[in-house]
């Protein structure tokens, strides 16, 4: 029973709780990299076309999240058609993760050695500032659903 219900709310936050936005700023890029124009709009090119098939593709992940919510919210639901609801949004939070790192990979592709390597280190750099932003994020949840917990005993 209880590893059910640590499934079940498993499922229920990656349904309700939103991806993390990893949006590629060509502006801040281009200042940190130096890159030529020809460079700029190349990888403007390459950035337009992979949001253009990312907003295809997370529209159908939001489908996909409705039609998996309607099942658990059903009674008794069938667990054949939970488990392809799940693999279907799975599908799609894959094919936006591999978009986003073949992006990466073609705009990889543009910069010369240097750049590439700057790059690199410059990612590594922010990657740790995002981690930490999380943590701060998620000890203030913890914090306040330890308040309003105290809160309700109080009261």
């Amino acid at each position: 029973m209880k590893k059910t219900i640590v499934i079940l709310t498993s499922l229920l936050a990656m349904i309700f709780i939103p991806q993390t936005s990893h949006a590629f700023n060509i502006n801040r890029w281009s200042r940190v990299l130096n890159l030529s124009p020809a460079q700029q709009t190349k990888i403007k090119a390459i950035v337009y076309q992979s949001r253009r098939n990312q907003i295809k593709v997370r529209a159908e992940l939001q489908l996909a999240r409705m039609d998996l919510r309607q099942l658990l919210d059903q009674h008794k639901p069938q667990k054949a058609a939970v488990v392809a609801a799940i693999d279907k949004v799975g599908k799609y939070e894959l094919t936006i993760k591999k978009s986003r790192i073949l992006m990466l990979v073609k705009v990889r592709s543009i910069l010369t050695p240097a750049q590439a390597a700057k790059a690199s280190d410059f990612y590594r750099r922010n990657r740790w500032r995002r981690r930490n932003h999380r943590r701060k994020f998620k000890d203030w949840s913890r914090r306040r659903r330890q308040m309003m917990h105290h809160q309700k005993m109080d009261g």
